[in-house]
């Protein structure tokens, strides 16, 4: 499959205006802003398309490939005991082969979050969800409350307590009035913010960080450039945190 072209011309992170076009973003795109960066998938990349492209040397491209060949090429998968992933059964059946073996393009899939074929990390503007289709995701109800412990007075958790006598649907309804209007108070109080349009400057920084490290500049300059350190928040977006971008729906 081909690769849609790269960008001609990336943003200077010194110029605040390269990236005007941050403010029309949806969750999808933000998040891929943040892994499009990340130096680990970007290796995952090379290494997947290189590899890609010399099976469809060998044997075709879709929808004329010679599959039955293709399959057989140890280049073609992954064993799942060489990878970190979840059971293969939640790759799906298509992309088992037999004896575990995943094929590249649903490892890479599985692996950071997404559907569709790989996309090349400088490809900045992605259809969605025709070449970017993201993975539904669950709630990870252990962190959460791992993370509560850890930080009780973090603005963006909160602390419910049930009564187990009483009716459990009535206690429900009791616990989402709660939750709404504690979340509204904290919005209005400037604690929180849930929305994209609120993370929108943050997010920005992070991005213009992320570039300035990426072209070999110093911590020091680009806090003094951007009059912010955001290299813990833009690296945990950049590491795991953009999944939690889509959440926010």
């Amino acid at each position: 499959m081909a690769q849609p072209s790269a960008n001609a011309t990336p943003p200077d992170w010194r110029h605040p205006n390269d990236y005007s076009y941050t403010a029309a973003l949806s969750a999808e795109r933000w998040a891929w802003e943040f892994l499009r960066r990340n130096p680990e998938y970007r290796h995952d990349w090379q290494a997947f398309i290189t590899r890609w492209c010399s099976l469809e040397a060998d044997y075709g491209k879709a929808p004329n490939r010679d599959f039955s060949r293709w399959k057989n090429d140890p280049r073609a998968y992954v064993s799942e005991q060489d990878t970190d992933l979840i059971c293969p059964d939640e790759l799906g059946a298509a992309c088992i082969i037999e004896d575990n073996k995943i094929l590249i393009e649903c490892w890479m899939g599985a692996k950071w979050g997404f559907y569709k074929f790989p996309l090349d990390p400088d490809y900045a503007a992605p259809d969605v969800p025709n070449e970017l289709l993201w993975r539904e995701q669950e709630l990870d109800l252990a962190s959460i409350a791992a993370e509560a412990q850890q930080h009780p007075a973090a603005a963006h958790l909160a602390t419910l307590h049930f009564d187990l006598r009483l009716s459990l649907p009535e206690q429900l309804e009791a616990a989402r009035l709660q939750l709404g209007s504690l979340r509204q108070a904290r919005q209005k109080q400037g604690k929180l913010k849930v929305r994209i349009r609120d993370n929108s400057h943050d997010w920005t920084l992070c991005l213009r960080y992320l570039d300035a490290i990426q072209a070999g500049v110093d911590s020091a300059t680009i806090s003094a450039v951007l009059q912010a350190d955001v290299s813990a928040q833009a690296n945990a977006l950049m590491q795991c945190g953009y999944r939690k971008i889509l959440l926010m729906k």
